[in-house]
């Protein structure tokens, strides 16, 4: 389109006669910076505000009635079903966190039964030295290193023992 634009110009100039040519030719030449100079304002606002997509428009929450296909939710039908499926999700987590503590309260109390079990019965306060039979461990050796622990013998004290009515006063 310039190119044509700019072929008939110059067609035109040369059947002109010279001193009507030489008014066109100034003519010309300041239409054309005319021209130029709002193509370079149009490039550099194009520069500044490069052309972007407005954000995309919410989108109705039309979802599906799990029972019945002639219609949707209206928005506050699918609100109500959101809080519901939330309430549902949460009770479901606290469950499954007390079926894990449940299950970690089974494990711990059946380790204590294994590790009694394979000890022997504690000591009793009657006879506080352990059987002849009995050896302990070597200090470095224990079987199982995340359970074993010492034994807990200095947390009970022993039973009190037959006083008479004079040492009570004491």
């Amino acid at each position: 389109m310039v190119k044509g634009a700019a072929i008939e110009t110059v067609l035109l100039l040369r059947q002109c006669p010279p001193a009507l040519a030489e008014n066109y030719t100034v003519a010309v030449r300041d239409i054309n910076a005319a021209l130029l100079e709002k193509q370079q304002e149009l490039l550099a606002r194009a520069e500044q505000a490069p052309l972007e997509l407005p954000p995309l428009l919410p989108q109705p929450n039309a979802c599906d009635f799990p029972n019945s296909r002639k219609r949707k939710m209206t928005g506050y039908e699918a609100v109500l079903q959101e809080e519901v499926d939330a309430k549902v999700q949460r009770r479901g987590e606290a469950i499954r966190a007390q079926d894990d503590a449940d299950f970690r309260q089974r494990w711990f109390e059946q380790s204590v039964k294994d590790i009694i079990e394979q000890d022997g019965p504690p000591l009793s306060y009657d006879n506080p030295s352990p059987p002849p039979s009995y050896q302990p461990p070597h200090p470095h050796h224990c079987p199982r290193p995340t359970i074993c622990l010492p034994p807990l013998r200095h947390l009970h004290p022993p039973p009190p023992t037959a006083t008479t009515g004079n040492e009570q006063r004491n």
